[in-house]
């Protein structure tokens, strides 16, 4: 999303600041832990915390957060997606001339690919990472930027993490006629329809048609699994062109902080069981969108936190891209430590993996600007 200063909306990228960290932290600690502690979304896990670690009252509540918030941050992928369809829809609604879709399709690919090759080439000479699956023809695949076919064994390929970026791929190539859509439809039955399309998605592929390729078509390998969180993203980056002030006064603002917190709730509840799953991915996106624009709105008045993390919100992508086979293999070789110090390691690892990645997807875009003018 380029803008200028004056222009810039800032909370988003203190969003993806804070979710890109916490899924990079999450990696490590999954690794780290390897099933040794309680599930958060397994029944009685705060039980399980306190029979485990020994502790009672405020002591176990405390060590259930810390278990919950460092398992949990593959949650922060929704909010991803939200954010992708606000950006989108906010960059195209405020123009005020026709779009060439052509011109948009070359621009979105020139701001995806080369950076994703340079991972490529990254994982291949880089040490000290987990290379879990042979280098083949999948990689040749991969590096095309095909993560779905063939889906059992491509779909997390190498860098597992990168089964977003076909998802990205999908998304923003139907992302012209949902924009055309909801200017047709209008917001209401525009939500309603991508509901719709999500629901009966999932619901076909967890209860009607179940397979080996379920959890891969859920997660993100059919975009329709997780059109209705890109979709709110449409509708809140079209109100953001077209009314800021408004737009922004109801979304980031106590009510809207208390509807996300009983959205993302509902959304840990509804990994109960098949048919309340169809509606989890949706309720968790939306619902963490709707805290974490709040708490980023928040972090404004400390300028010396908000700062760093828009700016590593801003430059997420290079991140995501390359941290996950250096975080595993973090966590799998300090399984032997104790946990706070695990905790102090992994912090300082993701600072320098934002560092570095923050400084290579610089000179990729400089270099990919010099050469295409």
């Amino acid at each position: 999303m380029a803008m200028g200063a004056a222009e810039r909306i800032v909370w988003p990228d203190t969003v993806k600041g804070l979710s890109i960290l916490w899924i990079v932290y999450f990696h490590a600690f999954r690794s780290f832990a390897d099933s040794r502690y309680p599930w958060p979304l397994d029944d009685g896990f705060v039980a399980q915390v306190c029979e485990q670690t020994h502790s009672a009252g405020l002591g176990c509540i405390a060590r259930a957060a810390f278990f919950g918030f460092s398992s949990l941050g593959f949650h922060a992928v929704g909010v991803f997606i939200v954010l992708s369809g606000f950006a989108l829809a906010f960059s195209v609604t405020r123009r005020n001339t026709p779009i060439a879709w052509r011109g948009w399709y070359r621009s979105r690919l020139l701001r995806l690919f080369p950076l994703y090759w340079t991972a490529h080439l990254i994982y291949l000479v880089s040490p000290s990472q987990v290379h879990i699956e042979a280098i083949d023809y999948r990689f040749i695949l991969s590096f095309l930027g095909d993560r779905v076919v063939p889906l059992t064994t491509i779909f997390y390929y190498a860098n597992a993490a990168w089964w977003y970026f076909g998802l990205l791929l999908e998304l923003y190539l139907v992302f012209p006629l949902l924009h055309m859509l909801r200017e047709r439809l209008g917001t209401r039955w525009f939500l309603v329809a991508s509901a719709a399309i999500t629901m009966v998605s999932r619901y076909l592929i967890l209860i009607v048609w179940p397979s080996e390729y379920s959890g891969a078509f859920l997660l993100g390998a059919l975009f329709t699994c997780r059109l209705f969180e890109f979709t709110v993203g449409i509708v809140l980056g079209a109100a953001y062109a077209r009314a800021r002030v408004a737009t922004e006064a109801r979304l980031l603002s106590p009510m809207a902080a208390l509807a996300g917190i009983v959205l993302y709730t509902a959304g840990l509840y509804a990994n109960d069981g098949l048919l309340l799953y169809v509606f989890a991915d949706g309720l968790i996106g939306c619902g963490l969108l709707l805290i974490m624009a709040n708490v980023a709105k928040w972090l404004e008045r400390i300028p010396l936190i908000q700062s760093p993390l828009a700016r590593v919100g801003f430059y997420s992508y290079g991140l995501y891209l390359l941290h996950q086979p250096y975080m595993i293999w973090l966590g799998h070789s300090m399984q032997g430590r104790e946990l706070p110090t695990f905790v102090v390691i992994a912090i300082v690892a993701t600072a320098v993996l934002a560092l570095l990645s923050m400084a290579i997807e610089r000179s990729v875009n400089t270099a990919v600007a010099r050469v295409l003018g």
